[in-house]
C-alpha cells in the first residue's frame, strides 16, 4: 500500500512538473494530456486560467506599390474553472478607414480540447462561432465565441491580421490578467523601415540578438502595361521571449491598468532606407481628422436645430449664457447609446438629433457645431477614455484617441463639456473622460495639436450633520442629513432615479444595520445645479454596547460604513484619485441622564505629505452633549508608490476613527 501511495505520489509530481514547463515550439493542435489534466498553477494557485504560450511574429510584403504587414498569432490557454470561461470570447480589433487603408482578420483557426475517460477530445470552431461587428465608422471587432467550455479545457486559437497601416502596428502585450507561461515575439523588419521599440517602464521585457538576412520583395512597377518586379533588402529579425510572466493585480485607484502592463509599443522613425524621416506630430493627426468627413466636417453643420439655436440667440448675448443654453439643450434632447468614439457614426450628426440618440462622438461634436454657431469660442478636444491609457505628446498616432470633448473660452476660461449626460451639470466631466491630457483641434495654427489639461471643475463632496438623543435602553432616535456636491451629488442622483424609494432606503437599512428610517424626504433631486440634500428621521438600536462597568459609544460608525481601500503592503503602481475628496461630518449626541464621557479623546489633525490631504477628529463634550467633529479631504490626485506607505497610514487612521469607540461612564452627581 505505502509503496502504491509513493508510486502515485512521484507519477503525479511528475505530471505537474512536466504540464508546467515551457513549451518550445507550439504546433496547432498537438495538445498533450498532462496539461490537460493539470488543475492549478503551481506558481499562482489563485489563477482561474493560464496561458500556455502566446506567439507572435510580424513580417512585411509589397502590395500594389506599397508596403502592407501582416501578423501570424497563435495562443494556447488553460481554463481551469468556470470563473474563466470568458477567456473563450476573443475579440480582434481592426480598422477600415474610407480612402486611407484596411485591415483584415484572416485564417482564423480554433478549437477547444478536453480529456474525457482518458482520451483527448476536439471541438473545432464553426464559421457560427465568429462574427464582426462595428463598433464605430471605421474600428470594427472580430469576435471569436468558443463553444463547449468545460473546466479543465484548453482553448486553441491562431489568425492572419493583414493591415495596410505599418505606421500603426498594434502593440504588443506580453502580459494578462492570469500568468502566462511564455510570450513570444518576432519582428521582421525590412531595412526600407526604421521603427522605435518602446518597452514598459514597469516590465521590462529583454530583446534576443538581433539577425539580419537578405529577402526578396516582388512588386508592380505600376502603369497599364506595368509588370512584377523584384528588389533584395536586408531585413532585421528582432524577438522578444519571456517566460512565466505574473498575473497582473490591479490596484485599487489605478486609472489604465493598460498603462503598466508588460508590452511592447512601436513607432516608425523613417522610411525610404533612412532618407524620409517620419516627424508625426499632433497637428498632423488633427488636421487629418478636420479633413474627416465624420469628424471635421460634422462641426460645421447645425441646419437641422438652426430652430433652437436661433432662439438661444435671440435669448442673451452673454457668451457664457449661450454656452449653457446650448449645453443643456443638446444635454436634454439627446440620449447616450452607451458608445464611445470621436466620429459621428453612419448618417452624421443629423441623423444622430432625429433620432435623440447618439455616441460620444455624436453627442459632443454636435454641441461643438451649435457653440460654434453661437459664436462661443470653442475647440474641439480629442483624448482617451480613463481606462483606455494616457494620451501624451510623445508619439502621437490617431489610434490613442477615442473621445472627444467640447471647450470653449470665456473670459479667459477653459471650460470643458461633455453632453451625453443628462444629470451632470455645466462644465462636470464623467469620470471615464477625467485622463489628465487631450489634444485640441483648431483651424489656428498656434493651437491646432496643443496638449490642453484635463481636471475635473468639481469635487467629490458629502457632508453628514446629525443630531442624535440617547435614550435610557441605549437606542437613539434622532436626524441625519446629508449634503451632496460636485460628484458625489451626481453619483446620488443617478442611483435614486434609477431605483424606487422604498427600495433605496431597503438596501440603506441593509447597508447600516441597525438603523430604522422612520422618514425621508430629499431636495434638489432633479436640479442638477443645486446640491443634493437629504434628510432622515431614525432610529438606531443598541447604539452603545456594554463591556463590563463600561459603556462604549461609536456614533461615526452608526452614520456611515466604508472600507479602507488601501490594505496592500506594498503599492506597485500609482494611486490615481479621479477628483479631490471632501467628507465632512458633525454629529451631535444628547447623552442619557446620568452618563458622561469618561475620557475626553485628544483632537487629532493628520496631514499628507505636499498638502496631498488632511483628517481633523475632535471629540467635544459639552454637559450632557457630545460634539464629534470629522473631515477629511484629498487634494492631490496622484501618489506615487514611493508615496503609498504615508496614504496609507492616513488612510488607516481615518478608518479607525470610524471604529473607535468613545467610553461614557455614570456620572457621580
Amino acid at each position: 500500500m505505502m509503496k502504491s501511495c509513493l508510486f502515485y505520489l512521484i507519477f503525479l509530481t511528475c505530471i505537474i512538473s512536466h504540464a508546467q514547463q515551457i513549451p518550445k515550439n507550439l504546433k496547432f493542435g498537438k495538445i498533450n494530456k498532462e496539461n490537460l489534466a493539470l488543475t492549478t498553477f503551481e506558481k499562482d494557485t489563485t489563477a482561474n486560467a493560464l496561458v500556455i504560450s502566446n506567439e507572435g511574429n510580424t513580417y512585411f510584403t509589397i502590395k500594389e506599390g506599397r508596403f502592407v504587414t501582416f501578423t501570424k498569432v497563435h495562443k494556447r490557454i488553460k481554463i481551469f474553472n468556470k470563473e474563466a470561461y470568458d477567456y473563450g470570447n476573443i475579440e480582434i480589433p481592426y480598422y477600415e478607414i474610407k480612402g486611407v487603408g484596411d485591415e483584415k482578420v484572416t485564417n482564423i483557426k480554433g478549437a477547444v480540447y478536453s480529456l474525457e475517460k482518458g482520451d483527448v477530445t476536439k471541438s473545432k470552431l464553426s464559421n457560427d462561432d465568429v462574427f464582426h461587428e462595428e463598433e464605430t465608422e471605421s474600428r470594427r471587432l472580430c469576435k471569436i465565441t468558443f463553444p463547449k467550455l468545460k473546466e479543465g479545457c484548453i482553448i486553441e486559437y491562431s489568425y492572419v491580421k493583414y493591415s495596410e497601416f505599418p505606421s500603426q502596428l498594434d502593440d504588443w502585450v506580453f502580459q494578462e490578467e492570469i500568468p502566462v507561461l511564455k510570450s513570444e515575439y518576432i519582428f521582421n523588419v525590412p531595412e526600407f523601415y526604421e521603427y522605435r521599440v518602446t518597452n514598459s517602464r514597469h516590465f521590462h521585457v529583454p530583446e534576443s540578438p538581433k539577425s539580419t538576412s537578405q529577402e526578396v520583395f516582388t512588386y508592380n512597377s505600376g502603369g497599364a502595361g506595368g509588370r512584377n518586379e523584384q528588389t533584395t533588402m536586408d531585413v532585421d529579425k528582432r524577438k522578444w521571449v519571456i517566460e512565466n510572466i505574473p498575473a497582473f493585480k490591479e490596484e485599487a485607484f489605478m486609472s489604465a491598468p493598460y498603462d503598466y502592463y508588460a508590452k511592447l509599443q512601436f513607432d516608425v522613425l523613417s522610411v525610404n532606407f533612412g532618407r524620409e524621416f517620419i516627424t508625426s506630430s499632433w497637428a498632423k493627426v488633427m488636421n487629418n481628422l478636420k479633413n474627416n468627413s465624420s469628424v471635421g466636417a460634422q462641426i460645421k453643420r447645425t441646419s437641422f436645430m438652426s430652430d433652437q439655436l436661433d432662439l438661444i440667440a435671440a435669448k442673451t448675448t452673454d457668451k457664457m449664457e449661450r454656452a449653457q443654453l446650448a449645453y443643456a439643450f443638446i444635454q436634454n434632447h439627446m440620449k447616450w447609446n452607451n458608445k464611445i468614439g470621436y466620429y459621428s457614426r453612419e448618417g452624421g450628426t443629423r441623423r444622430a438629433f432625429n433620432e435623440r440618440l447618439g455616441s460620444v462622438g455624436d453627442i459632443n461634436l454636435m454641441l461643438i457645431a451649435a457653440l460654434k454657431k453661437l459664436e462661443v469660442p470653442t475647440t474641439a478636444v480629442f483624448s482617451s477614455t480613463r481606462n483606455s491609457g494616457k494620451i501624451t505628446s510623445i508619439n502621437p498616432k490617431r489610434n490613442q484617441l477615442n473621445y472627444v470633448l467640447a471647450c470653449v473660452n470665456i473670459n479667459e476660461q477653459f471650460i470643458l463639456l461633455d453632453a451625453t449626460s443628462k444629470l451632470r451639470p455645466f462644465g462636470m466631466l464623467p469620470t471615464r473622460a477625467l485622463n489628465y491630457q487631450g489634444v485640441l483641434m483648431s483651424n489656428s495654427s498656434h493651437i491646432n495639436g496643443e496638449m490642453i489639461n484635463i481636471r475635473p471643475l468639481f469635487e467629490d463632496y458629502i457632508g453628514i450633520n446629525s443630531q442624535l438623543t440617547l435614550n435610557d435602553d441605549f437606542s437613539a432616535k434622532g436626524q441625519l442629513k446629508y449634503s451632496y456636491k460636485g460628484y458625489a451629488a451626481y453619483s446620488w442622483r443617478n442611483e435614486l432615479l434609477k431605483t424606487e424609494e422604498d427600495e433605496y432606503l431597503e438596501k440603506l437599512e441593509e447597508k447600516h444595520e441597525g438603523i430604522l428610517i422612520d422618514e425621508y424626504k430629499n431636495e434638489n433631486l432633479k436640479d442638477i445645479n443645486k446640491d443634493g440634500k437629504e434628510n432622515f428621521h431614525v432610529t438606531i438600536e443598541n447604539c452603545i454596547e456594554k463591556v463590563g462597568d463600561q459603556l462604549l459609544l461609536n456614533p461615526l460608525a452608526m452614520i456611515e460604513k466604508t472600507k479602507n481601500p488601501f490594505k496592500l503592503e506594498k503599492r506597485n503602481y500609482p494611486v490615481e484619485f479621479p477628483m479631490e475628496i471632501t467628507r465632512s461630518y458633525m454629529i451631535m449626541v444628547n447623552l442619557p441622564k446620568g452618563y458622561q464621557v469618561k475620557e475626553k479623546p485628544k483632537p487629532i489633525v493628520m496631514k499628507l505629505p505636499g498638502n496631498g490631504g488632511q483628517i481633523r477628529y475632535i471629540v467635544n463634550p459639552v454637559n450632557q452633549q457630545l460634539v464629534i467633529t470629522f473631515k477629511l479631504t484629498i487634494d492631490k490626485l496622484v501618489y506615487t508608490p514611493e508615496d503609498y506607505n504615508a496614504l496609507k497610514f492616513f488612510f488607516e487612521n481615518a478608518f479607525k476613527f470610524q471604529t473607535k469607540p468613545i467610553l461614557l461612564e455614570k456620572s457621580t452627581l
